[in-house]
């Protein structure tokens, strides 16, 4: 009985020995420091252009044993060279020497197969543009050693979900992670300082993030497009904001600009249409053109005490705002700054002797509680929110493309006083024709209104 154990046990061994993969066997396996592992989708050696490198390639063997590619040097490997590897599309996984310091730039752009790096513990410097384009990079651990990552460093590394960028870090560089539609999680340590240009421009999958104390810059672009990012909060220590930093971020709630910034830029929120509320500190003293152009949740603004000039199309399609306070202190206001802008005469404080309505504002009579807006014997607008809209029957004239916002409409019922419709007045408007009612003489279908028959 004992032999059948020993025999059996020695099956297993056998058994495992046979389908283990070998780098499980060899787990604490790593290159000698003049060596470079690497292994290929289709098995082909690899020829990097050694241009700029401090040592020289003296073998490329490939170990069937380790099943990968030995490159071996005649020094110590302490840097890859500039743009060493790029658009090596082949390359599918590669282990680096411990003894290296620097990933210069474009070392391993367009490396479209390159799944996963972990770099050494010695590394400081990673190059610009160093991993740019692998778009299939799923993974990449960066060690607390690195205290430069350059500009564009992981642009376009769209299979990266998360990062933790190192403690030595002050600054977070222009395009770092811009375009990285997967990544969904972000680690910036309390030493930075500033967020560059179009640093996360594009990472659509990033819903929120924590930017740490101690912050004072958010570059021009810097999280243009996160289209699912829906909260982020701004520290006390930020004093600029860049144009565009959150243009298009089209699920972000709700922002408190904090008190040392002075100026809103240039299209800073413009297409933030999930954004119902701001909160702007006294201190800022200019809104730039397109600043909050098309945030059309945006029910409110309160612009602060010494705002000197608002700028072109500041507010323009701000569909929802209902109510606007300005102070006296501003002197200058751009074209169309409030087009497709109501507010009722009650909800309007103005202390300017600027005539806002020449500004595209409408200032209404009443705005009914399902969202209808009305002036006089017209109804102007309709809320983007509004559901069931009831025309009441003192309204004569539907203005051309009243109801272009509403998008939520499920029911409408139409009077028979209205004696004129504008052109498109309900264009991009879909009911089921159980849900309309039209009393009035106009075939509605002319005026935009699709009528689903079902």
């Amino acid at each position: 009985m004992k032999d059948l154990r020993h025999l059996l046990l020695l099956f297993l061994i056998t058994t495992l020995m046979a389908i283990t993969p070998m780098s499980m066997w060899a787990a604490h396996d790593e290159p000698a420091n003049n060596e470079i592992w690497y292994t290929t989708n289709n098995g082909a050696k690899i020829l990097p252009d050694m241009k700029r490198w401090k040592a020289n390639i003296t073998s490329i063997k490939f170990d069937k044993d380790k099943k990968c590619w030995i490159m071996t040097f005649d020094a110590d490997v302490t840097s890859i060279g500039s743009r060493a590897f790029h658009n090596c599309s082949s390359l599918h996984s590669i282990t680096l020497p411990n003894s290296l310091v620097k990933i210069e730039g474009g070392a391993f752009e367009f490396c479209t197969s390159l799944t996963g790096i972990i770099l050494p513990s010695q590394v400081r410097i990673i190059g610009e543009g160093a991993f740019s384009g692998c778009t299939a990079l799923a993974s990449a651990y960066i060690p607390n050693s690195v205290d430069s990552i350059g500009n564009y460093a992981f642009t376009g590394c769209k299979a990266i979900a998360s990062v933790t960028i190192p403690q030595k870090m002050t600054k977070v560089g222009n395009g770092i992670f811009a375009d990285c539609s997967s990544l969904a999680s972000v680690k910036i340590p309390n030493n930075v300082t500033e967020i560059g240009e179009m640093a996360f421009l594009g990472c659509t999958s990033l819903s929120s993030i924590r930017i740490p104390n101690g912050v004072t810059t958010i570059g021009e672009s810097a999280f243009a497009f996160c289209s699912s990012l829906t909260s982020i909060k701004l520290p006390n220590s930020v004093e600029t904001i860049g144009d565009m930093a959150f243009v298009e971020c089209s699920s972000l709630t709700s922002i408190d600009v904090p008190k040392g910034v002075m100026r809103i830029g240039d299209e800073t929120f413009a297409g933030c249409k999930s954004l119902t509320t701001v909160t702007l500190p006294n201190t800022i003293n200019k809104i730039g053109w397109w600043a909050f152009k098309n945030c059309s949740s945006l029910t409110s603004i309160f612009i602060p005490h010494f705002v000197a000039s608002v700028g072109e199309e500041a507010f323009l399609g701000c569909t929802s705002l209902a109510s606007i306070t300005i102070s006296s202190n501003t002197r200058s206001i751009g074209k169309k700054a409030f087009v497709n802008c109501y507010v009722e005469s009650s909800k309007l404080t103005n202390h300017t002797t600027f005539d806002l309505t020449k500004y595209g504002l409408v200032i209404i009579d009443k705005e009914q509680e399902d969202g209808l807006l009305i002036k006089g014997d017209t109804a102007i607008a309709c809320r983007a929110s509004a559901t069931v809209v009831n025309i009441p029957v003192d309204v004569t004239y539907i203005a051309s493309r009243a109801f272009k916002n509403c998008k939520s409409l499920v029911s409408l019922t139409v009077p028979t006083s209205i004696l004129k419709i504008g052109e498109g007045a309900f264009e991009d408007c879909h009911i089921e024709k159980s849900n309309l009612v039209n009393r009035s003489s106009f075939s509605l279908s002319k005026y935009g209104m699709k009528i689903i028959n079902r």
